[in-house]
């Protein structure tokens, strides 16, 4: 059995492990390593959300990377986490499948001045790419749930609202995560549910609260392992884990109501919401380590064709095709209802990892006013 270390995950790195397993089939074992989360380098990364044509590559590399003897190895930085002659210890060949990471100064006059970016820096930030991270929101309304860090069956709201000025990764039972203290906006928290509770929304207003890895995860995802995270957050926990959970429409109209609260809100500021939660999956039980990728797809589809069916999708159909945990997608639908109706998707991402949780990202975009405030 040969053992193969691959570093890089885009084109280059898939490439490589197709033709290793075309040419020794089920004789090796491949590992492929990337600093960044998720897999596909530059198809992920590096081509524009609208050409998703070109993006549609990334399905051949999804048939590699589901196979039995690859292995995606995300948030590994070789030369800092692990050395080149470590990797060439542990296996039979080391292959270096990485790309040019920086754009290329054209050595003209005034190519370093600020406000100047290269291609890769542009198309990175709206790729969601951590490293082009610094044109951050200033705010961040994180839609998720909790894990029993914060509640138990002692409480559990339905929607809740994080009003302090600073959330402590919480103790999920191997001591805090080692990622930054989440830093509130209790200003704009507080008139977020003023604005909500005189909407008749009742929110839970939490004003200390550890949070778990449903919201420190997606700030991993989209912005690394920073010191500190570059924006203020907003957390808000929905409960999905209690029979019954919040409709979909209900989710829906609540994020009405925290565009209207936002739009509202006397500051000028750059705001983002996440919609959070896994797609099908299911952990429990016979239908344990259920997957749907039809079933995702088609919800994913409907987020931007047709959110009025997405919205009244009854519970029990999240169950049956999606697992019990599938129900988590309603909080997607908080984030779908802040936007607008004419919102447009700029990028998408599906994938099925090694864990049994089916891993879907979209970002939406509204249509830029003529006159922003």
């Amino acid at each position: 059995m040969r053992h193969i270390a691959i570093i890089g995950s885009g084109p280059a790195g898939y490439y490589t492990a197709e033709a290793a397993q075309k040419q020794w089939g089920d004789d090796v074992e491949i590992d492929v390593f990337d600093r960044l989360p998720v897999p596909y380098g530059l198809i992920r990364s590096g081509v524009a959300p609208d050409h998703q044509s070109i993006k549609g590559v990334s399905r051949r590399y999804e048939a590699v990377a589901l196979s039995e003897n690859v292995r995606f190895i995300g948030n590994v930085s070789v030369g800092e986490d692990i050395s080149i002659a470590e990797l060439r210890n542990l296996y039979d060949a080391v292959i270096l499948a990485t790309g040019a990471p920086h754009d290329r100064l054209m050595d003209l006059p005034g190519d370093g001045l600020a406000n100047v970016f290269g291609s890769a820096s542009i198309v990175g930030w709206y790729n969601g790419h951590p490293q082009f991270a610094d044109l951050a929101p200033d705010v961040i309304i994180l839609v998720y749930n909790d894990h029993a860090s914060a509640f138990d069956a002692t409480i559990i709201p339905t929607f809740a609202l994080g009003c302090a000025a600073e959330f402590p990764p919480a103790d999920e039972g191997w001591g805090p995560r080692p990622v930054p203290t989440v830093i509130g906006y209790p200003v704009m928290a507080s008139h977020i549910a003023q604005s909500l509770i005189l909407d008749e929304f009742d929110m839970t207003i939490i004003n200390k609260m550890d949070v778990d890895h449903g919201l420190t995860v997606p700030l991993t995802l989209m912005f690394g392992q920073p010191k500190e995270w570059p924006c203020r957050i907003i957390p808000l926990p929905v409960n999905v884990i209690q029979f019954p959970p919040p409709t979909g429409n209900r989710c829906f109209n609540l994020g009405k109501a925290i565009k209207r609260a936002v739009e509202s809100f006397p500051e000028d500021l750059r705001v983002v919401i996440f919609g959070t939660g896994g797609m099908s999956h299911q952990l429990q039980g016979k239908r344990a380590g259920l997957i749907n990728k039809e079933w995702d797809k088609r919800f994913l589809d409907s987020l931007c064709a047709d959110a009025e069916v997405a919205r009244r999708i009854p519970f029990i159909e999240y169950v049956r095709e999606a697992g019990s945990e599938g129900i988590e997608l309603v909080m997607w639908l908080i984030m779908r209802g802040a936007l607008a109706a004419d919102t447009r998707e700029i990028y998408r991402f599906y994938h099925v990892p090694a864990s049994n949780t089916a891993v879907g990202h979209i970002i939406l975009q509204d249509p830029i006013p003529e006159n922003p405030r």
